[in-house]
């Protein structure tokens, strides 16, 4: 008998069939605050093109089928045999075939596993598209990696990039990236930017409580958080919050004054939006980055947001317009700080800014239309 996890909501046909990244579950989706966000996004497409699968890493437990029931009208396939991250990775195309022989289109969810989609494609001879939220090898690139990890996320990326009839990459720089790097024809590549609920993230100043400085995001090098905690100890007014986890947490709590410093920890997404109405000003001070999504959310809310002068964020951030462009050091994020919760009028005006700036290129009522359109030329 198949596994409950194997046939829930099973149908005859899909239109979709969405990969996940390698090793990524629903479970990591839940455990990271990301399940709402993601799947919501899909059901959304799903009312615009039919049926839709995902391909998970999931193996079978009771948990898993408390997530699935959230997940509602998407079939999910999972690793049922329990088999080696890997060896899944090459043959969830086969483990799959009765569903996946029948869909229309399939998809990956991030260049990572990417190749798993490819094999499915190349097998059953059905159009492919590879979505780039990230450039795997160019984030490699810039952690200072050259090695043999570098050289095969480099080369697994071009065969699926190559085999795609579609690629979609999140910002102009990735869709530039892969057309002269991996000699990717201009006219398949397609930017599709991060979508974004403005429906749930919408501004509500009047619950912003002063001095609060809110960050979303991993604790990791990349990401620079303790020049943030140095930063807002140079601030008598300022009260920092700190959501997320990471491998830096520890290093951070002994660096942070518990008297203004507050862990908040992992926040599911769809409690974030009263986190964020909760804070005056938002800061991501990360090294790099690709198309932030926490950053892109809190200037859904309203937010006076604040970001380091680096690849991902001044292509979003317009240095005095919505929001403010600082270096990555510990005077010029505190001095952007201090001048945001001293000025009202400035928070307000770069928060409205901000705000018009979300719903214009990153609502996910747009994001939607515009995938549904191209991914019916394909079903076609």
């Amino acid at each position: 008998m198949q596994p409950p996890s194997q046939h829930r909501g099973l149908r005859q046909s899909s239109s979709l069939v969405l990969f996940f990244s390698h090793g990524v579950s629903l479970k990591m989706w839940e455990e990271r605050g990301l399940f709402d966000r993601e799947v919501g996004y899909y059901q959304a497409l799903r009312r615009r093109i039919g049926d839709i699968v995902f391909v998970t890493y999931d193996t079978p437990n009771p948990e898993l089928e408390q997530l699935q029931q959230r997940v509602s009208l998407i079939t999910v396939l999972t690793n049922h045999l329990r088999l080696h991250c890997f060896l899944y990775s090459i043959l969830a195309p086969i483990i799959h075939r009765k569903s996946l022989r029948h869909a229309a289109v399939f998809k990956s969810n991030q260049l990572s596993g990417a190749w798993t989609a490819a094999i499915a494609s190349l097998v059953y001879r059905k159009p492919l598209v590879v979505r780039c939220g990230y450039v795997d090898s160019l984030w490699r690139q810039r952690q200072g990696q050259r090695g043999l990890r570098f050289w095969t996320a480099f080369l697994l990326e071009r065969l699926s990039v190559r085999v795609a009839d579609m690629v979609f990459t999140a910002s102009e720089a990735d869709r530039q990236y892969l057309s002269s790097t991996h000699g990717v024809p201009s006219d398949r590549i397609y930017v599709i930017p991060n979508p974004i609920d403005t429906d749930r993230f919408y501004p509500a100043p009047e619950k912003a409580e002063p001095g609060t400085v809110l960050y979303v995001g991993r604790f990791s090098e990349q990401k620079n958080v303790h020049l943030l905690v140095e930063a807002c100890e140079r601030i008598p007014e300022a009260k920092l919050t700190l959501v997320g986890s990471g491998p830096l947490e520890p290093k951070l709590r002994r660096l942070a004054n518990p008297e203004k410093v507050t862990f908040a920890g992992v926040v599911p997404n769809r409690h974030l939006p009263a986190v964020l109405q909760r804070a005056q000003v938002f800061v991501l001070p990360s090294q790099y980055e690709g198309t932030p999504k926490a950053l892109l959310e809190a200037m859904a809310c309203g937010l006076a947001v604040v970001g380091t002068n680096v690849p991902g964020i001044r292509e979003l951030i317009q240095d005095g317009v919505n929001g403010l462009l600082c270096e990555p050091d510990v005077k010029a994020i505190s001095e952007a700080i201090a001048r945001l919760l001293n000025d009202a009028e400035l928070r307000a005006r770069l928060g409205r800014a901000a705000r018009r700036f979300v719903e214009e290129r990153y609502a996910q009522s747009k994001v939607v239309e515009t995938e549904a359109r191209l991914l019916t030329t394909l079903m076609a």
